[in-house]
């Protein structure tokens, strides 16, 4: 390798284009200081809402005690492939590497690094598709009075995001992110006191064993590994900007207890409270006043700043300059890119009517790679060379984190394929109104 690799308690250099690297007060350099507290904001805004408001469902399918294995099990693989990154990381810190593509690039090769960024981004963007789904479905919660259509609902969505798709380029974000998090915690709040009589939601038993439905209880597993995993596609990105990139297992420590919080607190309360009857779209459950408009409204807030984060890291596969380039010249380019990305993601939401399957079979069949397949690669490609017992008792596990990743993807996006299929049997036309959610049809559906 090249370069001096920087003693753990200094900051990581800067690589410029050329492949020289910059010193860290070079004025084009535009260095953040993130303390290592408020990038565990950052990365809970990436991952949080979305698995939090989805798991009860998933759940429901595994029963109490798959459910809380997997639970549990999930975030801390997680966990585990976030320390590997970062140990990767201290193997090739002298390189001054500051995009997670390029890494890919240095380590498997030029094919081997476009394949895992073609792998990146389309998971970024089915989240970023997701995420614009669930805003659509919070705006038509919000207007429970009135009947409003997806693809209405949906544009609205696109045009609350769209405002605060540079919100990275003006400066630190973990203020908003942390506002970020204490929205949805709220969210969670109000599910717990809020009165659900008038929301008409059928109660069923629970069970400690899972669904008898093979693809039912792998789509369960899933959806807990897709809610779980999250800081991999661009952990060099957010390294760069930290403080101290020797920190990063504190924020790491700080994340994981705080999902299993967030995830296994809200998933069974719920899933003790409603059984098998827990709605997919948690917001559901609110009653139709106040608390729905409150809820809703966070919720969005949430997605929005979700959306600014996954945005930043899958348009820095893309663009020429840097998401903190203050430019005016930057910002239109990043503007630009950010319109093209909201609006696939708006077509694809309004032309597939069962955008939450399809955003499940990707996350099936690509959060096997990001989370365990591609950081322990990462790690044996970094760690050539090196000898000794320690370093082959970690090659081995690393080989086997491979192999399961490896075993995750047929099971699950085979469970994932077959729940959509069951549901494509009332699947509507391409830009349909989608779901009624008003008061009147929920009362109707009682």
């Amino acid at each position: 390798m090249s370069g001096t690799a920087p003693k753990q308690h200094e900051r990581s250099p800067l690589l410029a284009k050329d492949g020289t690297i910059l010193p860290l007060d070079a004025p084009h350099s535009k260095r953040r200081n993130v303390h290592w507290f408020g990038l565990a904001f950052i990365i809970l805004g990436e991952i949080a809402g979305q698995g939090t408001f989805t798991l009860p469902k998933q759940m429901s399918r595994l029963g109490w005690v798959l459910g809380t294995i997997t639970c549990l099990g999930f975030v801390g693989l997680n966990a585990l492939s976030l320390r590997v990154m970062h140990a990767m990381s201290t193997r090739v810190e002298g390189e001054g590497f500051t995009r997670t593509g390029d890494v890919a690039t240095r380590l498997l090769g030029e094919r081997g690094g476009k394949i895992a960024r073609v792998v990146v981004q389309l998971y970024l963007f089915s989240l970023i598709a997701a995420d614009l789904n669930a805003m659509g479905r919070s705006v038509m919660n919000f207007c429970f009075h009135t009947r409003v259509c997806m693809p209405v609902a949906s544009a609205l969505a696109v045009a609350m995001a769209l405002p605060f798709a540079q919100l990275r380029a003006y400066g630190d974000i973990t203020f908003i992110a942390s506002l970020s998090l204490l929205a949805l915690a709220l969210c969670v709040l109000l599910l717990v006191f809020a009165d659900d009589a008038g929301a008409h939601i059928v109660k069923t038993s629970t069970s400690l064993s899972p669904s008898n439905d093979v693809a039912d209880v792998l789509t369960g597993i899933g959806g807990f590994f897709f809610a779980a995993g999250g800081g991999q596609c661009a952990f060099f990105e957010y390294l760069s900007e930290m403080e101290t990139p020797a920190d990063y297992l504190k924020t790491v420590s700080t994340t994981a207890p705080t999902l299993i919080a967030l995830y296994y607190g809200t998933a069974s309360y719920v899933y003790s409270k409603y059984g098998t009857g827990a709605p997919g779209f948690l917001l559901d459950i609110l009653p139709f006043d106040g608390h729905r408009y409150a809820g809703n409204a966070l919720f969005v807030f949430h997605l929005i700043v979700s959306f600014v984060i996954l945005n930043a890291a899958l348009l820095r596969g893309f663009v020429t300059r840097d998401v903190t380039d203050k430019s005016w010249s930057a910002r239109a380019e990043w503007a630009t890119m950010s319109v093209v990305v909201l609006g696939a993601a708006y077509v694809l939401c309004n032309s597939v009517n069962l955008i939450e399957n399809l955003v499940g079979a990707i996350g099936a069949l690509f959060q096997p790679v990001i989370v365990m397949c591609l950081p322990a690669t990462y790690a044996l490609v970094a760690m050539k060379g090196e000898r000794g017992k320690r370093a082959e008792s970690v090659r081995v596990a690393l080989k086997c984190m491979i192999a399961l990743g490896a075993l995750l993807v047929p099971l699950l996006t085979a469970g994932a394929l077959r729940t959509t299929i069951a549901d494509a049997k009332d699947v509507a036309a391409p830009f349909s109104c989608g779901v009624c959610v008003t008061k009147a049809c929920a009362a109707a559906a009682r």
